[in-house]
């Protein structure tokens, strides 16, 4: 299986668009999943399933078995427990479903649950399918939100036979992109030319470096700065880089300068 990997510096740099573009583009040759929970594929009506899916655990606590003594309060490290009237409660947002205040409750009042953090939903669009997810609540000793979407296009992907996949991560050089990154044979990185861009596309050649990963950049909007845009072309040589003006045009005009650019990526 071969993984593109869409990333950018910051939000707005058109990523959304151009993953849009690949699924005209690509079509039903690859699977499609959008890890940046922004619900851009609501216009979509085609659904093929949706799936709620957890996120860590919470302590709860029976009230009526509660006699309050006040001993999780005083052994949870993380002070999510509080006596209030006699009774135990828990604060969802500090509470880490560590289960310590399991084990000192005297009369078996606490216990752990499952956190529903949202769904997976799958839909096809064109022949092709995609996989996106919504996000209701993310607890602190959550599992990384955009793998739980990573890796349910990575079942659909054997399910339907395919041999493609094509994610879109969250903006930024963070946490929730390196979860994504090491799975990725190719990053395409799309960016607009701007002073500041420079630092993010140099932790992206350092990570090529160690991990011999291609790189397919996007420089959108490249007209708006050409100081910046000639920079990059220059400090990146051995890149594959594709530069997209700004035109009123921009969704068709870019799609037809897309495909010479994407599809060669697919069968190195």
């Amino acid at each position: 299986m071969k993984e593109i990997l869409l990333i950018s510096d910051k939000g707005g740099t058109g990523k959304t668009t151009l993953m849009k573009m690949l699924v005209e583009i690509v079509g039903h040759s690859a699977v499609y999943a959008d890890c940046t929970f922004t619900s851009t594929w609501k216009a979509y009506p085609n659904i093929i399933q949706e799936d709620y899916f957890n996120l860590g655990q919470e302590a709860v606590v029976d009230e009526f078995a509660c006699m309050g003594c006040g001993d999780c309060e005083d052994e949870c490290r993380f002070k999510a427990i509080h006596m209030f009237h006699g009774q135990a409660q828990v604060s969802k947002s500090a509470c880490t479903g560590c289960g310590h205040c399991i084990q000192v409750c005297p009369t078996g009042a606490l216990s752990l649950r499952k956190v529903v953090g949202g769904k997976v939903i799958q839909k096809e669009a064109n022949g092709a399918i995609i996989v996106y997810g919504t996000l209701q609540y993310f607890p602190r000793n959550g599992i990384r939100p955009v793998r739980i979407i990573r890796d349910k296009a990575v079942d659909v992907i054997i399910s339907y036979q395919k041999k493609l996949l094509i994610c879109e991560a969250y903006p930024g050089w963070n946490r929730l992109t390196f979860s994504l990154i090491p799975f990725a044979n190719i990053l395409m990185p799309i960016i607009e030319p701007h002073p500041q861009v420079f630092d993010f596309l140099s932790k992206v050649n350092d990570y090529q470096k160690n991990y011999k990963c291609n790189i397919a950049l996007i420089i959108n909007k490249c007209d708006l700065n050409p100081i910046v845009t000639k920079g990059i072309l220059e400090k990146y040589p051995n890149w594959n880089i594709l530069t997209l003006p700004y035109t009123e045009g921009y969704l068709n005009q870019g799609i037809d300068k897309l495909k010479p650019f994407i599809l060669p990526l697919l069968v190195l």
